[in-house]
């Protein structure tokens, strides 16, 4: 027998609120990987060109940045949601300088 639609839910969202911080953490590890070992930015037109990050590293950052963004929406209002909104904000604010 199937379980109601909401216990379901609510069973996903426990899930979510775990994940959410091992996920933020993930984000700022792979970005402060990808700071020190390859450039990610604009370079000056007479500056040799130094290597770049691969494609799937700078893939994993941007779906994790998605990922974290949406697991931490259907967590809330647990605290793991809150941590893991205001996480991302920095991380926007440190890395992403907005």
């Amino acid at each position: 027998m199937r379980k109601p639609w909401r216990q379901q839910f609510a069973a996903v969202r426990d899930v979510a609120k775990w994940l959410t911080v091992p996920m933020l953490i993930a984000l700022y590890v792979v970005e402060e990987y990808m700071d020190t070992k390859y450039y990610v930015g604009p370079l000056p037109l007479d500056a040799p060109s130094p290597p770049r990050a691969p494609w799937w590293l700078l893939n994993l950052r941007n779906y994790g940045l998605l990922i974290t963004l949406f697991i931490s929406l259907l967590a809330l209002p647990r605290w793991q949601a809150w941590l893991g909104l205001v996480g991302l904000v920095l991380f926007l604010r440190l890395y992403g300088q907005i």
